[in-house]
Order: C-alpha cells, then sequence, then structure tokens
C-alpha cells in the first residue's frame, strides 16, 4: 500500500510522471510509470511550482491519472497487458470507505485544477466516465480486482458462491452423482462430459465487454 511521503519534494516526481505519461510510446515503460508511481505514495500529496497543492485519498489513485491527463483507455490497455504488475493496483481504485475514497465530484469540487476544468470534466474528456457522467469501472482487470476484494481468484470467488446457493441437501445429491461418474467413466470420457457441459454453459453467457471489465 502507498503512504503519502513530504508535498514539497513529490512534484519532482509528479512532474516526471506526467512526461512519461506524454511521451512514453512503450507499455511496458507506461506500466512501468504507473506502477511506480503509486508504489512511491508521491501522488498522495504535492506542491507544484506555483505552489498549488494536490492531495488525494488512498483509494483515488485513478483521480490521480485523470489529473495528470491519462486516457481510461491507455491504462486499461496497459493493465490488461500485463496482469501481473495490474494486480498491484487493483486495490488502488476503489473503496466504499468515505474515508479512503470520494465520489467524483465531491473530489472535484476539492481539487485545485491548474487550469480551471473541473476534474469531473476531465474525466469525461479522457474516457473515465460513461454517458450519463457517472466513473466506469476501474481499467484494473476483473479478476484482479476479484482477488483483491475477495482474497481470492475469481474462479474460486465463483465456485464458493455457487456452493452458497445451492441448498446442502442437493449438493449432497450432485457430489454423489458426480461420484458415481468417477467410478464408471474412464478418464477420457469424462473429460469428453466437461468439454461438452462447458461448451452449452458458454452458449447461456451474454457477449463479454472489455471495455466494462467483465
Amino acid at each position: 500500500m502507498s503512504t503519502p511521503t513530504q508535498p514539497a519534494s513529490n512534484w519532482k516526481a509528479v512532474s516526471q510522471f506526467q512526461s512519461d505519461l506524454r511521451n512514453a510510446s512503450r507499455l511496458a515503460t507506461l506500466v512501468d510509470a504507473v506502477v511506480d508511481m503509486y508504489e512511491s505514495g508521491a501522488w498522495r500529496r504535492y506542491i507544484d511550482a506555483t505552489g498549488r497543492a494536490d492531495e488525494w485519498r488512498e483509494r483515488e489513485y485513478d483521480y490521480f491519472l485523470i489529473a495528470c491527463g491519462a486516457e481510461y483507455a491507455d491504462v486499461q490497455r496497459l493493465l490488461t497487458w500485463d496482469r501481473a504488475r495490474a494486480a498491484e493496483l487493483a486495490v488502488a481504485m476503489e473503496s466504499d470507505d468515505p474515508k479512503k475514497r470520494r465520489p467524483l465530484d465531491e473530489a472535484s469540487d476539492a481539487w485545485q485544477s491548474p487550469t480551471g476544468t473541473p476534474l469531473t470534466e476531465v474525466a469525461a474528456r479522457h474516457g473515465w466516465t460513461t454517458a450519463t457522467g457517472g466513473l466506469r469501472v476501474s481499467p484494473v482487470p476483473a479478476r484482479a480486482r476479484t482477488l483483491a476484494r475477495h482474497g481470492m481468484t475469481m474462479d474460486e470467488h465463483a465456485r464458493q458462491r455457487r456452493e452458497e446457493l445451492i441448498p446442502p441437501k442437493r449438493r449432497d445429491e450432485l457430489d454423489r452423482q458426480a461420484s458415481d461418474l468417477e467410478k464408471k467413466l474412464p478418464e477420457l470420457e469424462l473429460r469428453y462430459l466437461r468439454d461438452r457441459i462447458t461448451a452449452k454453459l458458454a452458449k447461456g453467457r451474454g457477449p463479454r465487454n472489455p471495455a466494462d471489465g467483465r
């Protein structure tokens, strides 16, 4: 978790980060810049050359990126490309705790814009909001967000959720049926059944929407 460091000495790092965002031509360079800035903690509090001070709460790293002019699509693309590094940011852009994260409009009201443009307008300009003005889902891949939120992978969380939704008695019946199949069928036929079931389940799913992180 990043922690705020000295505001007076942070602007140099933030200024360099803003330059890196504008000029980096390789995804790897951008990933390093975004993750390294978060880990440094310099983004939490800084004072620019004009004396203007910015302060962001613990889970408002996306607001900081918006203030720096980062494009939502670029951040989403680079974090999807490097999922291992993205996992480090999974907790940085969402929280229900108002001490850690404000609504975008509240953060916008508190932000001292260097150009006079509200943070909400900057967010809309760079693709961070929906057509109705709401903040889009975090650009961090959904699996990384699930792991951070629940302490387990998306697949494991889904498995546990399915188990909770099926009554114990019915689970016992299904477990017995699965056990019987395991005893009766060779591995090849079990794998064939798995493929057929997977294909059937896939037909019932709606189209994936990468822009919403689902």
